[in-house]
């Protein structure tokens, strides 16, 4: 009995004596650098929140918010601020690389940050220190304290950052969002878009450029979403090409094509507003568009139009002697529809005027003889 109560006396000692206390493991010192450029838009802010989420759950040391924002689009920038704030881990701002700026939005993030530095002495609308490197901007925040806690960021013994630098990125998803919401993209998108399904009316295949058309115009559609477009650009440019298909199928590059590329680029400098400059459509951009469209139904569809119009001649088709009509004046060359196909023609007339009936009188390869009908008779 006395070994009993000896024995419960000992596990009672031995629960009640203080237990060992274990040595903590060091904390990982990890540092975020966020990276934000261009327009502040919905892929963006989500970006930069989610990064805000990661970096509160793992602590880290400091999270470096590396800006180049020139304007937003559609998005709540006073909120993403207050998300800023609110964050329980030392933020900062850094204005890089070299040449970047912020316009408003940026500034207001900026503001809501523990410190704001620059790689370069750019009027940034709001006080910085000098960054010209990551390097440098990690010495200078080694040792100070920011959120009340005194920040290690740089190992002067080993010239090396105390801890992990963790570069983030969007994915991918994200990152062509953000590409294409830009008022050069979105131009570029559209005139790719109706020109592929232009491509495909004209060469019907296995759908490729019908599926790229689709393609581009469902981005550039995205893009005139997020950006402050005005609609009225956008059917503008649309009818100029309407115009310059019109011509095309008239097989001339007359009045009516001058008349499409002046709608292209007339709409193109519609599109978005010229009084916001981050969002001002390049002169350059225009000039691109319009060269876009000049190489595209001088070249590329005047082929595909020859490659339509060369239609072997058999003996089924019995073209001689059938009437067709002149699409295009034939002085000596020109076009004819007849048996419901366009054809390249040449007469020996002294010049058949559009619209007249003609006679097909013979085939020479590719082309088919025609002569006036001068009677009603057929």
């Amino acid at each position: 009995m006395r070994v009993l109560w000896i024995s419960l006396a000992a596990v009672v000692a031995l629960g009640a004596a203080p237990a060992t206390a274990q040595p903590e493991e060091p904390r990982e010192i990890l540092i975020d650098i966020v990276e934000a450029r261009g327009y502040l838009d919905e892929p963006v802010v989500s970006y930069i929140e989610s990064r805000l989420g990661a970096a509160e759950s793992d602590d880290v040391e400091v999270m470096v918010l590396q800006l180049d924002i020139s304007a937003a689009l559609e998005v709540d920038v006073d909120a993403l601020a207050a998300d800023i704030g609110a964050v329980g881990i030392p933020i900062v701002t850094w204005v890089a690389p070299r040449g970047a700026a912020l316009g408003p939005p940026g500034v207001t993030l900026a503001e809501a940050t523990d410190a704001v530095f620059a790689a370069s002495d750019a009027d940034l609308a709001i006080s910085s220190e000098p960054a010209p490197s990551l390097q440098a901007l990690l010495q200078s925040l080694d040792g100070r304290t920011l959120e009340g806690r005194t920040l290690e960021t740089w190992d002067e013994g080993s010239l090396l950052p105390s801890g992990v630098v963790r570069f983030n990125q969007m994915n991918v998803w994200d990152r062509m969002l953000h590409a294409v919401a830009s008022p050069e993209v979105a131009l570029l998108l559209l005139l790719v878009g109706l020109f592929g399904f232009v491509f495909e009316i004209y060469n019907p295949g296995i759908g490729l450029a019908a599926i790229i058309g689709a393609a581009a115009l469902a981005l550039a559609m995205y893009a005139f979403g997020a950006l402050p477009t005005n609609w009225i650009g956008v059917l503008v440019v649309v009818a100029g090409t309407l115009l310059l298909v019109a011509d095309v199928h008239l097989a001339g590059l007359g009045a009516l094509s001058l008349g499409g590329l002046a709608a292209v680029v007339g709409g193109s400098l519609l599109l978005f507003p010229r009084d916001v400059a981050a969002l001002a459509l390049s002169p350059w951009a225009v000039a691109a568009a319009a060269g876009l469209t000049i190489v595209f139904f001088v070249s590329v569809m005047t082929a595909a139009l020859r490659v339509r119009l060369r239609r072997p001649v058999s003996e089924e088709d019995r073209l001689v002697g059938t009437v067709g009509e002149a699409k295009t004046d034939i002085a000596p060359e020109g076009t004819v529809v007849t048996k419901g196909t366009l054809w390249r023609a040449r007469t020996m007339e002294t010049g058949i005027a559009a619209g007249a009936k003609v006679k097909i009188m013979a085939t020479e390869g590719l082309v088919l003889l025609v002569e006036p009908v001068h009677d009603e008779a057929e």
